[in-house]
């Protein structure tokens, strides 16, 4: 039984045909469920993610409306704080400059409180006694917290 060759041929074809067949069906299957399930997730995502943003600038605009007039009680009360924090520093500036000129004008020091201590020990003293004018004080119009707290 010999065979010509274009039948042998023929049958080595068919036989390597036979290693080369793979059945794609089953993996092919396998990857498109496994996309179609991302896509089903990925859409309930993108949907939940949708619902998130209008939920949440729906409930920001009702929070932020709801509460201005709380917020315009709260701005204006930070603005009178704020002229109240700026009156204080004035009078603090005005009573600074009025202390300063009492040290000056009694001839007293804050600084070197020690030194000034000892000073009387070693300094001649006169017998005639020295009278010194004192200027009327007259106390600076302050601020009261009544007025700006009301």
């Amino acid at each position: 039984m010999k065979l010509d060759m274009s039948e042998e041929a023929g049958l080595l074809i068919d036989q390597y045909a036979g290693y080369l067949k793979v059945d794609m069906s089953c993996g092919v299957k396998t990857i498109e469920e496994s996309i179609d399930e991302t896509l089903t997730r990925l859409d309930e995502y993108s949907s939940l993610i949708d619902m998130v943003r209008a939920e949440s600038s729906v409930q920001k605009c009702n929070s932020l409306l709801s509460s201005r007039d709380d917020l315009q009680v709260l701005f204006e009360k930070v603005k009178k704080l704020e002229f109240m924090v700026a009156r204080i520093k004035q009078d603090v500036y005005r009573v600074e400059a009025l202390v300063d000129k009492a040290e000056s004008d009694l001839g007293i020091s804050t600084e070197g409180k020690l030194k000034h201590f000892l000073k009387p020990f070693f300094r001649r003293t006169n017998t005639e006694p020295q009278e010194r004018t004192r200027a009327k004080f007259e106390p600076p119009e302050l601020f009261t917290t009544k007025d700006f707290l009301k």
